[in-house]
């Protein structure tokens, strides 16, 4: 009760008389699809039609007796089952994800090969800075026909723009390698009957792709090229990894050994050594209808997320489409 996984606030007082609501969710109960999902769930798609209200059945309450024995369980479960599969299926795939990436040259990028940059170092204390720009969802569509790319690319693209010139603006040198995103996949169907035999999770199934974001090369054309043919090749490697990771395999440790791990990392990027990524973007299918709440009353104008503050990097960019609009969030 002391760290609920998930809380939320209702913000009044804003331009317009809008209101916001505020929706704190820790990552292991929902990923992005699943967000949406849910917020589709909640509000009505047309005006004067009351939300339906969603069926709920609480639990009971588990005792310790039962917490107990299902940890033991799972544990066994873990260590004789899951972590020999994850161990196949990293041996069978090394020799696959390695040719594919050699073949594709600069294409692809290793872990941790990310210059050290400004997004990589610790400042600021507790508090950050949030912002957001709205555009277009048919202006992106549009380009992204022109320069002959998916919109998930475009957007790469412009975000790599964007970070190209906040490092000339300033004063700082453009690496003469790509700056690497950390890329949320959700999964689009590459999971089959070769995944981890453990029960199916439904509130969470996503990996990361680590693509290259070639802001050496001047020519935004040229760039978004390069950046279509990297975000194929880590699209690509997570789908024959099944959405397997390294970091999975720190679900097999305990909470010591992890931050022992998290300090490590810190070490690294004081001694300003290459970071696993630079920045994290995610990029979220919303809701293509408007949504409404309150029999009609209040329609839902823009949708915002921070995604994951964890993860890689100091940076963070999360984009959302609803309805006709692309909400960008940086924080």
């Amino acid at each position: 009760l002391e760290r609920p996984l998930w809380e939320i606030w209702l913000v009044e007082g804003l331009q317009h008389g809008r209101i916001a609501i505020a929706f704190k969710v820790h990552h292991s109960l929902v990923d992005g699809k699943t967000m949406a999902a849910l917020i589709a769930r909640a509000h009505s798609p047309t005006i004067g039609n009351s939300t339906q209200s969603v069926g709920f059945s609480a639990e009971p309450v588990p005792g310790k007796p039962k917490l107990i024995r299902d940890a033991l369980l799972d544990l066994f479960r873990s260590f004789t089952v899951e972590l020999p599969h994850y161990y196949r299926q990293l041996k069978e795939t090394r020799e696959d994800a390695g040719a594919s990436v050699a073949n594709a040259g600069e294409s692809g990028v290793k872990p941790f090969s990310a210059p050290h940059t400004i997004f990589n170092e610790k400042k600021g204390g507790g508090y950050r800075i949030y912002r957001y720009e709205t555009f277009s969802l048919a202006d992106f569509k549009s380009l992204s026909r022109v320069f002959d790319c998916t919109v998930n690319t475009l957007v790469l693209g412009v975000c790599s723009e964007a970070l190209r010139r906040y490092l000339l603006e300033m004063g700082a040198v453009v690496p003469s390698i790509p700056l690497v995103t950390a890329m949320p996949v959700g999964d689009q169907g590459w999971r089959d009957g070769r995944s981890a035999p453990r029960r199916a999770i439904k509130n969470n199934c996503v990996a990361v792709a680590t693509v290259p974001l070639h802001q050496d090369i001047a020519d935004f054309g040229q760039r978004l090229q390069a950046i279509k043919r990297g975000s194929q090749v880590a699209i690509d490697s997570v789908r024959r990894s099944e959405g397997r990771r390294l970091d999975n395999y720190l679900d097999f440790l305990p909470g010591t050994a992890i931050r022992l791990i998290n300090g490590l990392m810190d070490h690294r990027q004081a001694k300003k050594q290459n970071p696993y990524a630079n920045i994290v973007i995610s990029n979220v299918a919303g809701p293509s209808k408007a949504l409404y709440a309150l029999d009609g009353r209040l329609a839902m104008v823009e949708l915002l997320s921070t995604g994951n503050l964890t993860d890689a990097g100091n940076l963070n960019i999360t984009i959302w489409s609803y309805v006709d609009n692309l909400c960008f969030s940086f924080f």
